[in-house]
């Protein structure tokens, strides 16, 4: 079989011709080396960042009831992900790219599959959450039930991430199992059923016993198999990445455009202030003797509380004139809001992008340079993707205390 390329979900295999030879690991390529040192390096590095920053999350969670906000919710969430695509698919990636075998057996292989690509579906998910969750945080700002709303909100977006991605990765239980080719006794892949059928494929067809008319049958099942591949693989790159992209992407448009909608007032409620910052915002009403109530931020929340000083609102009139601390907390809120909305989109599609668009590439690909440049590059890309964990919890969590 010629050198192919299959674009599988989680990356993308290359499926040997074996000239009745056993495939030698120690002939391998220098991307391949620096696939192996990304993966190693972000295990060493993402492990212990995300267990920090999920046993940090927890505790604060769990430590009082004013603490269970909803963006703490999703992070920890996120973390569980990571968690996944840490210890789960780093792991056997390094093994599989240091030996070229895999050794786990079927039921092995189709979990891990399964559970690589839903680790991928819940990060993306997530994130996606996050960013919808502060745009409806944004738009409910004069809702009385918006804050008590929040929670419901969150969990039903988790369920649905859960489910979502729970059903889109089950097809890999189907779709991939561990072959091992007639010729190479010693040699054992976990791979999808495409890629197998290629495989048989060009060996029947170079067959000198199969006649002409059974090579335009073949001919066609292969042409039938490879639009399903197609479709399957861009149905997967859809969901996985572009979908969640468009809907980060909007998220955050409509809320930078309603924090400076906001700043160019020149009067808004102090609810607007506390729903627009990018964390939500643990707040102590006092009242004070002249029956003004002041908004104090509660200083053990999360990275936002820094930019939140006092906000004295006059509660005898429904809308009270903002004074220049009010306006200099908008113009915070914009900043910060900003800065962290450039910082997930930056980390998402910078180490997601590279590797969706040569896979759609791929997909397409009818020439035999373009899927040879993708043989070397689209596995080391792939790599990237893991390093998102890594960037993660230096975002959502260890970042917090240098905001405060």
């Amino acid at each position: 079989m010629n050198d192919r390329t299959i674009c599988s979900n989680d990356s993308c295999l290359a499926s040997q011709q074996s000239d009745g030879q056993g495939f030698d690991p120690v002939n391998r390529l220098t991307a391949d080396l620096v696939e192996i040192s990304i993966y190693i390096l972000c295990l060493c590095t993402g492990g212990p960042l995300n267990i920090i920053s999920f046993i940090r999350s927890t505790r604060l969670y769990r430590s009082d009831q004013r603490n269970r906000s909803q963006i703490l919710l999703l992070r920890i969430h996120l973390n569980i992900a990571d968690l996944l695509t840490m210890f789960i698919y780093t792991p056997t990636q390094i093994i599989w790219m240091t030996t070229f075998q895999w050794y786990g057996g079927d039921i092995l292989c189709r979990i891990c599959k399964f559970f690589y690509t839903f680790s991928f579906y819940l990060n993306s998910f997530v994130i996606a959450g996050i960013a919808i969750d502060r745009a409806c945080s944004a738009y409910r700002i004069n809702s009385l039930k918006g804050f008590e709303s929040a929670n419901r909100r969150v969990r039903r977006t988790l369920i649905a991430a859960y489910m979502g991605a729970t059903i889109f990765s089950i097809p890999q239980l189907f779709i991939f199992r561990v072959f091992q080719p007639a010729e190479m006794a010693e040699f054992r892949q976990c791979t999808p059923v495409w890629t197998i059928f290629a495989y048989e494929y060009d060996l029947r067809i170079q067959s000198p016993r199969t006649t002409e008319r059974e090579k335009h049958i073949l001919a066609a099942s292969y042409m039938q198999v490879h639009r399903w591949e197609k479709v399957y693989n861009m149905a997967h790159l859809l969901l996985l990445f572009w979908i969640p992209s468009l809907i980060i992407a909007f998220s955050y448009i409509l809320i930078i455009c309603k924090l400076n909608s906001l700043k160019r007032e020149k009067s808004a409620p102090s609810s607007q202030l506390r729903a627009l910052l990018p964390p939500p915002y643990k707040q102590e009403r006092r009242s004070s003797l002249n029956g003004n109530v002041a908004i104090m931020p509660n200083m053990q929340t999360s990275c936002g509380e820094s930019c939140l000083e006092s906000v004295v609102l006059n509660t005898s009139t429904s809308r009270s004139r903002v004074g220049p601390i009010a306006r200099q907390t908008i113009h915070k809120a914009t900043k910060n809001a900003k800065r962290q909305a450039a910082l997930i989109l930056v980390a998402y599609l910078t180490l997601w992008s590279p590797y969706n668009v040569m896979a759609v590439m791929n997909t397409f690909a009818t020439s035999s340079e373009g899927r040879e440049m993708v043989l070397v590059t689209l596995p080391f890309l792939n790599a990237l993707i893991v390093v998102n964990p890594v960037v993660n919890p230096l975002i959502y969590g260890l970042c917090q205390s240098h905001a405060k």
